[in-house]
């Protein structure tokens, strides 16, 4: 059975989120769960092992599955509803990194991830990362298994996250694939629990690749599913082309008789539809039309659990999904349970960028979550609203008079009174804040109606980034070469012309030779 490490393991099987009603039987797992993969298996999800009695456990946690997927069903409607000024944004990416130590010499790296809370890496080619390498981010490593595996994960995954997350996402333990490193994080974090997967699957002519990799992958997916029933999300290199394969299970009235489902049973509603309903694009575009085996047991691992590609269906990349590895072929993905799906408010590949990646495409997500719901103390949340109030103040002489007379009397009389009422013994910080808020209410009111005093609106936008401090050896040379990769990088983002790409990828060429060379020097 899937485990967590956790110093916070009372709040691991809390889900307020997707809450069953007092009434309702809670998903449960048979403590014994094992599955052996079907070796035999060459396509698909046909089997999870030769054994009666763990066909029946993998029978019985697939049944708590479809209880779960029920809650879910109704949820979904709901949670799309966004409220602007009550969500916040959250980023995600994906990146095969090919090799993170060598990137991490470049300088771009760590600078670009600034811009993301949370980071799925495959190919890390290690297992331990100094946690004073990347300023401002915590890291999680999937642990080495096998012993014919170079890294755990085969060639190394690893989850970076920022440091205000810290106790807040904890590695699922005691899962059988070595492709996915499993992470529960908690409602702290971004205000819904949620389970996030960093991926790397191995390529059909690997030594590593084993026929039963999606099928543990499936395996373990039902059971934290189970034991869980929060929102799945998994990112990374599948190595599968998927072409515009249909990932929807479609079950035809004919085929349902004859097998006894009752297609009006939301166990088997069509997820298709629910995400149609709501606005989600649910046909799929992809600008690589090539399919490959890894790519139909991908589909076949979505229709067997209801969870569904990303790519080619939403915000920028809607449309279009682009190619992500070598500008040949689209392998990496993310892929989401619908509840998860209904929380995306823009999917897009980013760039090629050499300095990132040797072939792959960062593939970036962003959620718009809505914080109405999130429980906060009514009167200090107003107190803090007052506090980010901004005035500008637009001092003019000629009107000091007429500021004197704006002051109100009973205003003052009210802070007096205050005053008096303040019990040194008994004064919260919530009280002072009041008080305050109060005081400063008295001097700014009669200014704002006199018009000395203006309030202004600050722009809501993005936080402060970590600084990345430069290493000893990254001299002027290096920064100036750098700043000049950055100018390229960003006119090729907006021209996208192949005069630009080329500047670029000579630009890159030099940097990183100028890099290598000062590092060897110093």
């Amino acid at each position: 059975m899937s485990t967590i490490i956790s110093s916070n393991s009372h709040s691991a099987l809390n889900s307020e989120h997707f809450q069953a009603d007092s009434q309702s039987e809670q998903p449960t797992i048979d403590p014994s769960f094992q599955v052996k993969p079907n070796t035999g298996s060459k396509r698909g999800i046909k089997n999870h092992g030769h054994n009666p009695s763990n066909c029946t456990n993998v029978t019985n946690s697939f049944n708590d599955y479809r209880k779960a997927k029920r809650k879910v069903i109704n949820q979904i409607q709901h949670d799309h509803c966004y409220t602007s000024d009550t969500s916040t944004v959250i980023k995600m990416l994906g990146l095969n990194v090919c090799g993170l130590h060598k990137k991490l010499e470049y300088g771009i790296f760590d600078n670009y991830i600034q811009n993301f809370d949370i980071i799925c890496l495959s190919e890390t080619k290690t297992d331990a990362v100094d946690t004073d390498a990347i300023p401002g981010f915590k890291i999680l490593c999937k642990p080495k298994n096998a012993k014919n595996h170079p890294h755990g994960g085969i060639h190394g995954i690893a989850i970076l996250y920022k440091e205000k997350y810290v106790g807040k996402l904890n590695i699922i333990e005691n899962t059988m694939s070595d492709s996915v490193l499993w992470v529960k994080i908690d409602k702290e974090a971004f205000g819904f629990e949620c389970i996030v997967g960093a991926v790397y699957m191995p390529h059909e002519g690997s030594k590593y690749y084993a026929n039963d990799i999606f099928d543990s992958v499936a395996a373990d997916y039902i059971n934290i599913k189970s034991m869980y029933n929060l929102p799945v999300c998994l990112i990374g290199d599948f190595n599968a082309r998927t072409g515009t394969l249909d990932d929807f299970l479609t079950i035809e009235d004919v085929v349902a008789h004859e097998v006894g489902i009752d297609l009006d049973d939301t166990d088997f509603s069509n997820t298709k539809h629910n995400l149609e309903t709501l606005g989600i694009c649910t046909a799929r575009a992809s600008c690589d039309q090539a399919t490959n085996n890894n790519g139909y047991k991908l589909i076949e691992l979505c229709k067997g659990v209801d969870i569904h590609i990303v790519n080619g269906r939403i915000g920028r990349d809607l449309g279009i999904g682009n190619l992500t590895c070598g500008n040949a072929s689209t392998i990496d993905y993310v892929i989401a349970s619908p509840e998860f799906i209904t929380k995306i408010s823009n999917f897009e590949v980013d760039l090629l960028d050499k300095l990132l990646s040797d072939k792959h495409n960062p593939i970036c997500l962003t959620l718009k979550l809505n914080q109405s719901s999130a429980p906060r103390n009514t009167c200090s949340h107003k107190v803090q609203q007052e506090a980010q109030r901004v005035f500008k103040t637009s001092w003019d002489s000629s009107l000091s008079g007429a500021y004197k007379e704006a002051f109100s009397q009973e205003g003052l009389s009210d802070i007096e009174t205050m005053l008096a009422g303040v019990n040194v013994a008994t004064t919260t910080q919530a009280s002072i804040d009041v008080l305050a808020n109060e005081m400063c209410k008295m001097f700014i009111s009669p200014a704002v109606q006199v018009g000395i005093v203006k309030e202004v609106y600050p722009r809501k936008g993005k936080t402060a980034k970590t600084r990345v401090k430069a290493k000893p050896w990254f001299n002027s040379e290096c920064k100036n070469l750098r700043s000049e990769y950055f100018r390229v990088k960003n006119k090729y983002k907006k021209t996208k012309t192949e005069e630009e790409k080329s500047a670029l990828k000579a630009k890159t060429k030099s940097y990183k030779k100028v890099v290598r060379k000062t590092k060897k020097r110093i």
